[in-house]
């Protein structure tokens, strides 16, 4: 069995990497990367969702495990695509972005 990396053992590397004095720059560098590498794909994920909502494609896929979408009027304040894996579908199926 593969061995599953360490989040925390990843972060301390990166931490180690800059003294006490300049964490907070380099953090803060790093999270403004992110952000302009995973930009492009929450725009393009907006725009997919709304696709799907203005086109009704929702009745007519379903869950990994074969269950259908809930009803529009029965989802509401959330977004579509929670980083924690629950679903997360706004009251229009793509609100939120």
């Amino acid at each position: 069995m593969a061995h599953m990396p360490d989040p925390n053992e990843a972060i301390q590397r990166f931490l180690g990497q800059w003294s006490p004095l300049t964490r907070a720059e380099a953090l803060h560098l790093a999270l403004q990367s992110l952000r302009d590498r995973v930009e492009p794909d929450r725009v393009l994920a907006c725009e997919l969702a709304w696709e799907v909502h203005a086109k009704g494609y929702w009745s007519q896929v379903r869950n990994a495990d074969g269950t259908t979408y809930p009803p529009r009027r029965t989802i509401s304040g959330t977004c579509w695509g929670s980083p924690r894996g629950e679903p997360r579908i706004s009251a229009s199926r793509s609100g939120g972005c």
